[in-house]
């Protein structure tokens, strides 16, 4: 995936049938695959914070997994699936696994570079 700026419109779809559109750009100037470093839940992590794994489906299609230790609730799982449509696109789609969750789709399209020297960090 191509480092720079990125625009990642995300939709919530609430256990009750409410959706919510998210748009937002975000700036990953060193490392790409922090675009697919999802936390597994709502909610303030605790020191242990989350651990992250992957694994290649086929050729454009991956499985993440996150486990995140969450105040009050523990360990909290999630499996999503990526579609990489190429280096500029890709597509997250995170399923509930309980009630209490949302299903969430994300898509990313790559915007441009980061411009300034000042903008090497992730942001």
């Amino acid at each position: 995936m191509e480092v720079g700026r990125w625009e990642i419109s995300s939709e919530v779809r609430r256990r009750s049938g409410r959706l919510q559109h998210v748009t937002e750009e975000v700036r990953h100037c060193n490392d790409s695959k922090l675009l697919f470093m999802i936390p597994a839940a709502d909610g303030i992590l605790d020191e242990g914070g989350c651990q992250f794994s992957s694994s290649q489906v086929s050729p454009r299609d991956f499985k993440l997994t996150s486990a995140c230790m969450v105040r009050r609730a523990g360990v909290v799982r999630t499996e999503a699936s990526v579609t990489v449509e190429n280096a500029q696109a890709f597509e997250i789609r995170i399923e509930p696994r309980d009630k209490k969750n949302p299903l969430v789709t994300q898509k990313g399209r790559w915007i441009g570079p980061c411009e300034a020297a000042g903008e090497k960090g992730t942001k």
